[in-house]
């Protein structure tokens, strides 16, 4: 037998298999096994992407035909502790048409320009994210954590509930993100500066009810400053590029 590195493997050589980057998704379908803390795990999801060239659009023309061709299939992949950009701009892109606010034509698809459009934007996400975590699944993320433990013989199962955990802390993760960065956008929309915004830690909201959904027992608020430096290392990216555009396209101080 020969390999890249080594020329011949004797009878009874070790061997050593380098599985790659790969999702827990990937690893238990071709492999059989999966892991708790994978960092290249993801959750993806299709979504549609409609597309008309600028000349069809202008002309105000189009067929069925047409119409399927300029539909493209796009997976989102949403990560642990990670906002999704791909999110976002997917969602930028197909409410942009009907939105009706102040400085529409300034609206970008690849970044955040207007605070009230990104309002709008996240909250459509946030929506979506909690609709998956609430159907997609028939148990909840604590219910999965407290059952692991229990399982000791039956492997098979062990690994689907690993797979199955993995997926929801994501989804978890993405909820509270976006709940966060709600809490954010809605400061600045309310006056405030938004570099005062980005700094002040986002506390529980008072008033509200128990939680009676999963998505709900994401944490969408910060206990301490860790959390609000965690966080902001997340969001850094999608703040600069909102106070940019703020500054250079909306003429915000």
């Amino acid at each position: 037998m020969g390999t890249k590195y080594k020329t011949s493997y004797k009878k009874g050589d070790q061997l050593f298999n380098c599985y790659g980057l790969r999702t827990n998704r990937f690893l238990l379908l071709n492999y059989g096994f999966c892991l708790r803390n994978n960092k290249y795990n993801s959750l993806g999801f299709k979504v549609f992407v409609n597309y008309q060239p600028k000349e069809k659009a202008q002309s105000g023309t189009s067929t069925g035909e047409e119409n399927n061709e300029s539909r493209y299939q796009k997976v989102i992949r949403l990560k642990r502790a990670k906002l999704c950009e791909d999110l976002l701009q997917y969602l930028r892109a197909n409410l942009i048409f009907t939105y009706k606010g102040a400085n529409k034509e300034k609206l970008l698809v690849s970044a955040p320009v207007d605070i009230d459009f990104e309002i709008f934007v996240v909250s459509c996400g946030l929506n979506l994210m909690r609709n998956m975590v609430n159907t997609k699944f028939d148990t909840n993320l604590e219910q999965d954590r407290k059952m692991l433990p229990q399982i000791q013989d039956n492997w098979r199962f062990k690994l689907a509930l690993i797979h199955r955990i993995t997926q929801k802390e994501i989804l978890h993760d993405q909820v509270s993100l976006l709940s966060i960065l709600l809490r954010i956008l809605q400061r600045v929309k309310e006056g405030m500066q938004l570099k005062m915004a980005y700094c002040l830690r986002v506390t529980e909201e008072k008033g509200k009810s128990a939680s009676y959904s999963q998505a709900q027992s994401s944490q969408s608020y910060e206990e301490d400053g860790d959390d609000v430096f965690q966080n902001r290392m997340r969001l850094r990216r999608y703040l600069y590029e909102l106070k940019h555009y703020q500054e250079t396209l909306i003429h915000v101080a």
